[in-house]
Formats: structure tokens, sequence, C-alpha cells
């Protein structure tokens, strides 16, 4: 026997399939583990409504499905069936409920959903009580059991999902769940129907008024009154006990419920009522209808001669109107009962809509205060925000300014060590890094005319190309005070600075005991940066200014005291002091390097005369000629002293026996050739006596070899003067 499909039903069946999927994962979703009671309740709402749902979509299904004969349905296994939908429906509710289920527990709470699905499916289609019975290939019937325990896995990771996702993003897996998940039931369904075989003979033996049109009706307005009133009531639970956290919620769902209240209201009421209607039409109305044309029968059949046949047929006739009356008062009495829960539910919502508008009132009061209580305690927040951030930023001031501290403290301590200007060169370039950041800088020493200022030190990316400045070139020097220009166009600009017309730059002069002592110039790494020199910046280069100014002046001071404690004020040559301390230090060299070492006694002869006759002005004018003799003569490694009166050193370094020889000699003509003249009156010839002394390895004690050197030189003014002698000659003599 073959059947055919209504298209609009078939169409019909897949939307309360998605209706049903939709109502139960919203219901799903809802649920959370910390409400009790509550999520309770949201699970059985989904049970309720995937349960019925998929019960209702089976038998549009099957209405769908026309058969050549007529066809009804046992309203026991009817409900034997509805049974089995509930049951299949409980696991996949308790395991979506859950915020997180493994894919060990979704299968196995898919696999029973499953075949609680195909139970109820089979059971559903053994209530047409056809004859001779369905036969089903078991191949698409394990098949559609897979199908529907794939659907109930689904659901089950779909309702996981809804619960543990955030209420922005619901809506979107509700609607994308609801298609799919009505998508493989139907699927599951009509695979199943694939595996029915109806036979050709074949007659349904169900003597029941569920027939094709009053089951549609029943499943319909079954299913469509309870998910809008699950749909509309689950709002209104929100409402009721709403959430700590979503405050400005509760202003959304009480329109929600006074808008949507009354349709609720009016569509259960007038539809269950409408519904009751329609069974009492079917059930009762139309069993008095044929129990009145079974009486009728009856009144002829006693008027004429009653045939056996007849009186058979009109006893199984009167049995089976018995029976019908049974199911339609059994029908008639549910109907009965779901009117009287859907006049008590909309009691209840009624109620709940009048306890919301009752304290509508006072919870717009506490939104408005705890508005101004947000926006006070959001204004004091603010503002130890605004606190913290100063405090941050004083913090990290102070902490900078304690660096800064500490780097000044090591600069002072470091040039106080300092022995020589080098060595403070040094020190500043690698310190001013750490004290200025990412920027350059360059140190001026005024030069000995006073005009000139040279680079002396310098640090950061290009900052030892400069040349030397006049003092006309900084308006630093020029104001007598720091001099600190940003990247505007301000035209008081250095002219040290014109390569660097868009950089922030600071001049800040040295000066120390009331003289210019040089310049430090500071500039910022990149051009056009904004103001990266501040006040506390500037202030610093100052302080380190002062730092450098006293260090160089005490450098100075100490060179100064050095070179006079050392040196002859005459002559300018260095003297005794200086000689003993070079001595040692020279020999010592002379040893480790293993080179030679050559010393001479030079005196001028006669000196005494010119004293005598010129005046003591006139000697010290050959002092100071033969002087500048012997530093024009001398090499840069060779030590020329002042060693008392008349006489003079030269140690020379480093230098053979014949270069010692030849330089003695070279000594004596150019001293012959000096003219000196006092007061426009020549002097007269000028000549010296040289003794020389060499020690090859420097293994003399240096009272020994000046003694040697002493010894020819007296050796040589014995001899006649104006000569050379040889220690080793007079030793050996």
């Amino acid at each position: 026997m073959e059947g055919q499909y209504d298209l609009w039903l078939v169409v019909l069946s897949y939307a309360v399939a998605l209706l049903a999927a939709y109502t139960a994962l919203d219901l799903i979703g809802r649920a959370s583990p910390a409400d009790g009671w509550r999520r309770v309740v949201c699970v059985a709402g989904g049970v309720l409504a995937l349960g019925c749902g998929v019960w209702a979509m089976h038998f549009i299904g099957m209405i769908a499905f026309h058969l050549p004969i007529r066809v009804a349905y046992d309203l026991s296994i009817t409900a034997l069936s509805m049974g089995f939908a509930l049951l299949a429906a409980l696991p996949v509710a308790l395991l979506a409920a859950r915020q997180r289920v493994s894919w060990r527990e979704a299968a196995l709470g898919g696999l029973l959903s499953g075949l609680g699905i195909s139970a109820m499916h089979y059971v559903g289609m053994a209530a047409m009580k056809m004859s001779p019975p369905i036969e089903y290939d078991i191949w698409w019937v394990i098949l559609s059991t897979l199908v529907a325990a794939l659907a109930s896995m689904a659901a089950i990771r779909l309702g996981v999902r809804l619960t543990r996702s955030r209420a922005a993003h619901r809506l979107w897996w509700r609607l994308s769940g609801a298609a799919m998940m009505a998508l493989a039931i139907s699927g599951m369904h009509y695979t199943s129907m694939a595996a029915a075989h109806f036979q050709p003979d074949a007659i349904c033996t169900a003597h029941s008024f569920l027939d094709d049109e009053t089951l549609l009706a029943i499943s319909t307005g079954l299913l469509a009154f309870l998910l809008l009133g699950l749909t509309l009531l689950a709002p209104l639970f929100s409402v009721i006990v709403p959430k700590a956290d979503a405050e400005h919620m509760v202003v959304l769902r009480r329109w929600h419920v006074l808008l949507l209240g009354g349709v609720l209201v009016l569509a259960m009421v007038g539809g269950s009522c409408v519904l009751l209607h329609a069974i009492y039409q079917v059930s009762m109305s139309g069993v008095e209808r044929e129990a009145q044309l079974v009486e009728q029968l009856y009144a002829q059949v006693r008027a004429g001669p009653v045939v056996a046949p007849v009186d058979r047929q009109l006893s199984m006739l009167t049995a089976s109107l018995e029976e019908r009356r049974r199911e339609g008062a059994i029908l008639l009495g549910l109907g009965s009962a779901f009117f009287t829960v859907v006049v008590l539910l909309c009691v209840g919502v009624l109620g709940a809509v009048w306890r919301l508008q009752r304290g509508a009132q006072v919870l717009g009061e506490q939104r408005k205060r705890l508005t101004r209580e947000i926006e006070e305690r959001e204004a004091v927040s603010d503002a130890l925000r605004q606190a913290n951030a100063a405090l941050q930023i004083g913090m990290q001031a102070m902490r900078r300014r304690n660096v800064e501290v500490t780097l000044l403290r090591d600069l002072g301590r470091m040039l106080d060590c300092c022995r020589s200007f080098d060595e403070a060169k040094d020190v500043i370039a690698n310190h001013m890094p750490e004290l200025f950041p990412g920027g350059a800088g360059q140190l001026y020493v005024n030069r000995a005319n006073g005009g000139t200022l040279g680079l002396e030190a310098w640090w950061g990316d290009d900052a030892g190309q400069g040349e030397d400045i006049e003092s006309d070139d900084c308006w630093a020097l020029r104001l007598g005070q720091p001099h600190w220009r940003g990247t505007d166009n301000h035209p008081a600009r250095c002219r040290h600075h014109a390569m660097r017309a868009h950089h922030e730059t600071l001049c800040v002069p040295m000066t120390a005991q009331g003289r210019t002592l040089g310049l430090l110039t500071v500039w910022a790494p990149q051009p056009d940066r904004g103001q990266w020199l501040t006040e506390p910046e500037r202030q610093l280069a100052q302080s380190a200014v002062e730092q450098i100014s006293l260090a160089l002046a005490n450098l100075q001071l100490r060179e100064t005291l050095r070179l006079q404690s050392v040196s002859d004020p005459l002559t300018g040559l260095y003297n005794r002091r200086y000689l003993d301390e070079c001595m040692q230090r020279e020999l010592a060299r002379a040893r480790r390097g293993g080179y030679p070492l050559g010393l001479a006694m030079i005196d001028i002869d006669h000196f005494k005369q010119y004293n005598d006759r010129y005046g003591h002005e006139a000697g010290d004018a050959v002092l100071v000629a033969l002087a500048r003799c012997l530093r024009q003569l001398g090499r840069a490694e060779d030590i020329v002293c002042r060693f008392g009166g008349e006489e003079f050193t030269a140690l020379l370094p480093n230098v053979s026996r014949d270069g010692a020889l030849a330089w003695a000699e070279r000594l004596m003509e150019e001293v012959r050739a000096l003219k000196v003249s006092w007061q426009d009156s020549p002097l007269g010839r000028i000549t010296v006596s040289v003794g020389l002394a060499w020690c090859p390895d420097g293994a003399l004690p240096p009272e020994v070899f000046i003694e040697f050197a002493d010894q020819a030189l007296y050796a040589a003014k014995h001899a006649g003067r104006d000569r050379l002698c040889w220690a080793t000659d007079v030793l050996a003599g």
C-alpha cells in the first residue's frame, strides 16, 4: 500500500519542531546552577517543550502521510507515546543545563534520548493497529535511531553553550541551534517513515475518535498553548525574581510582560475554550448522533423480524459506541483539566502583572537612588583615580630625582678623584648620558687667549663633529645665565646650534670664582619632539654644571700649584725638585725597557761677569736665552731643568752615547751663536761647559748618576771651559 505526503503539513511539522527546539533551548539556557528551584522550573519547562514538540511534530508528520484507507489512533497507546517523548527529552534537558559536559556524557545522553524518541515514534505508529501489521526495514530503523541520537547530542551541546555564553550571543545561538535541531528531528521522523511498509490489503482496526483531523487539532492546539505559555512566562519569571546584576533589564522585561500579558491571557483562555469545544464536538456530540442512529435502527429491527447477522452487527456497533463514549469522556475530562490549568495560569499571570505594577514605582525610586549613589561613587572613584595618578606621577618624579641626586653625587666624587683634565673629560662624557638619557651634548672649555672655547668632551650622536666657538656665538655666555630654546621659531638661537634648528637646546655657562670656564650644551634626541627638557631637567643641568665647574676650577688650581712647585719662575723650565722625581721614574723605565739614558750638566762660563758688569737683570736675560735654546733643541721626551744658579740639567731618555754627544755639541754651537743684548748693549759671546754621563741600562742610582755628570762638568770647567767631558773619562783618569 502506497501513501502520499501533504507538502503543507510537512512544512507545518518542521515549523512545529523549530518552535519546540527554540523554546526548549531558551528555557534550558536560562537555567543557572546557583538558582536552585528556578533551575528545576527551567529544566522542567525545557522537558515539556521539547517532549511535546517532538510528539506533536511526529503526529503531524504521520497525518501528512495520506493512506487510501481510514486511519484512527488508539487513545491509550497515543498517550503512551507522549510519555516516551517526555522521557526522551529528560536526559537532554538535564545535561544541557549543566556548565560542563564531556563528550562521553553527551554521547550517552544522546543515545538514551535517541532510543526514547525512536520508541515514541514506533509506539505512535503502533497506535494505528494495522492488520496485517506494518513491516519495517531494519537498516532504516537503525539509521533513524542514529539520527535521533545525533539530534539529541547536538541539543545537549547547544544547551551547554547557551548556559555559558554571554547574553549578547544567545539569540543567534538559539536561532541557529533551533534550526539545526528541527532539521534533525524532521529528518529522523521521515527516515523512520521510510522504514515502514504497509501491506496492500491492510486495514486500520483502531476504534477511536482520534482520527487525522482530531489528532491534528489536538497536537497543534496543545503545542501552541504550551509553547506560547512557556515562552511568555519565562521573561515574567525573570521580572518577578530579577538578578542583582541586571537591574537595568527590569524595565525592559516589565514592558515585555505588560504588552504580552494580555495577549497571553486572551490567547490561552480563548484557545483553550476553542479546543475544549472542538473536543466536545468530536467526542460527545458525534457519539450522541451515532447513538441516535443506532436507536433508530433498533426501532426498525424491533418492528420487523430480527435477522441474526444484523443483530450481531448492531451489538458490535453498540459496544464500539460505548467504548468511544468512555474515551470521549476521558478526553473531555483532560480538556477540562487543561482548561482549568490555563485559567489558573492566567490568574497567576494577572497577579504577577498586578504585583509588578504595584512595585513599579518602588523600583523606579530605588533605581534613581541607586543611580545617584553610583554617580556619587563614580565621582569619588574618579577623584581617587586622579589623586592616585598624581601620586604615581609624583612618586615617579621623586624616584627620578633620587636617581639624579645619586648620579650627581657619583659625578662629583669621580671628578674630585681626577688628577688631570683628560680624566675629567672622560668622566663627564661617561656620566652625562645617564643624566640626560637619549639626548646629546658638548662641553666647551676656554682657551688660553680667553676669546675662544674649544670642544673638549661630547656624548650622543653627531656631537663630536663640532668645532671651536667664539664667546659671542652663544647667548648663554653673553647673558651669563642658562639659555633654553624650545622647538618654536624663537629668534634667540645660538649660532653654534645652526645645524639643529628644530631641536630643543639648552646652554649653561660654567663659572667658578667669578670667571667663566666654559660652556655645557644639551639638545633633544629627535627634532620636533616637543618639550623634552622640562624644568626639573634644566635644573639638573645647572646642578651638573656647578659640579663640573667646581671640579675644573680645582683641577686648574691644582695644576697651577703643581707647575709652580716644579718649575723655575724665571726660565719656565723645571726645577731641581722635578728633576729628582723624574730621575727615579726614568731610571726605573730604563731598567724595565732595557734602553739607555743620558744626562747632561750644563754651566754658563764666566756667568758672574755678566752680573758684575751689567747687573743681575742682564744675567737673568742670559739665563732666559739659554733656557729658550734648550727648549728648542730638545726632543719632546727630553726633560730640561734649571739645576741651580747658572747650572742646567738635561735628562735624555732612550739616547745612545753618540746621540748624547751630538746633542751636547749642537747645544754648544747654538749657544755660541746666541746674540743677547741688555738695554741695547750686546752682552758679548756666551759659552757653556757640559758634563755628560751615560747609563746603558738604568742600573745606576739617581744620586750616583747625577754625581757622575757633575764631576764631568767640573772637569770641563777645569780644562778651560767651552768644552764637554764624559764622566767615564773622568772616572778612568
